[in-house]
């Protein structure tokens, strides 16, 4: 779920000294009041190097804050993307509670404060686990039709609903092994991923070999096409043969089944057309001055076999 990032031991030395300060300014400076006392009273006292220790905490959540959104801006999917944001707004959250502790010192809002972030990070990252297709870590069947009813409600025009299919996959897996066919489909989610970062574009797996797209933009054949190319560089020891059903929302889409449906429909009617065993690109544009206009694209992908 979260993308790992490996620190050089020199890194992560630099890293700790805050860490060894403020131990250090605690065992030593703890008994004659540098830090803070406890006054005859029973009051909290603060010392004159207290200010320096808090500033070491805080520290440590804002560089936690700053990095997680400098990986949430770098992250290659959905998935990541939404991880590293919600290890951000948790640092934040750790960051305000403890200056609100330091105005409250008589209410434990810290030790709250703290436990209640823990719980909503454990909530939305189990809840993103649950959202998500184990074999290649994209958006499972759930959440894509979820994303598509939130599609829905918002009524824009500039959305292209792609449905891509593995051709002859039920082949692949009895031929192969289904060792190779999964490694075919993590191939092609890996490059889904890459190739649709945008903030506003969704991808989800379907079904055993479908994918959905849900793509913001202006250049959808350019995506496809991206698609085949890269598709076409990989090396299995069969051919790939890829078919993407694409459908525009418009007006007259009441429900996200709808949209659904129509992308699907054409997706299935490129399939038949698939006569010839070798076929490089085909688009079929319908209407390509009308909004309601539907794309199908048809490609078959031949690949070498590995050396």
């Amino acid at each position: 779920m979260f993308e790992v990032h490996y620190l050089k031991k020199s890194q992560t030395i630099f890293a700790m000294i805050p860490v060894f300060a403020s131990v250090v300014l605690l065992l030593v400076k703890t008994l004659d009041g540098c830090l803070f006392q406890i006054d005859s009273y029973g009051k909290f006292r603060e010392g004159p190097l207290y200010i320096l220790h808090v500033f070491i905490n805080d520290l440590y959540f804002m560089v936690g804050a700053y990095q997680a959104c400098v990986y949430s801006r770098k992250a290659k999917n959905y998935q990541q993307k939404k991880s590293n944001q919600i290890l951000d707004i948790y640092m934040v959250s750790l960051l305000l509670i403890g200056i609100m502790q330091d105005f409250f010192r008589d209410i434990p809002v810290f030790c709250v404060g703290t436990s209640l972030c823990i719980l909503i990070v454990y909530i939305s990252l189990e809840e993103q686990m649950i959202s998500m297709d184990p074999l290649t870590q994209l958006n499972n069947c759930n959440r894509r039709e979820q994303h598509l009813f939130e599609c829905g409600r918002s009524q824009d025009l500039n959305m292209y609903l792609l449905v891509l299919d593995v051709n002859r996959f039920k082949k692949i897996n009895d031929e192969h092994g289904h060792v190779q066919g999964d490694l075919a489909l993590k191939a092609i989610a890996n490059y889904l991923k890459e190739s649709c970062i945008e903030k506003s574009d969704f991808i989800a797996r379907y079904g055993g070999d479908e994918f959905v797209i849900v793509y913001k933009g202006n250049d959808v054949e350019g995506l496809c096409q991206r698609i085949h190319a890269y598709i076409k560089k990989l090396s299995f020891p069969f051919d790939l043969d890829v078919s993407i059903g694409c459908a525009p929302y418009h007006k007259d889409i009441h429900k996200w089944n709808d949209w659904f449906i129509e992308a699907d429909k054409q997706l299935y009617n490129g399939k038949k057309k698939i006569e010839r065993p070798v076929i490089r690109s085909l688009f079929i544009l319908s209407n390509r001055s009308n909004r309601n206009a539907i794309t199908v694209f048809n490609f078959k992908l031949e690949t070498t076999k590995p050396k």
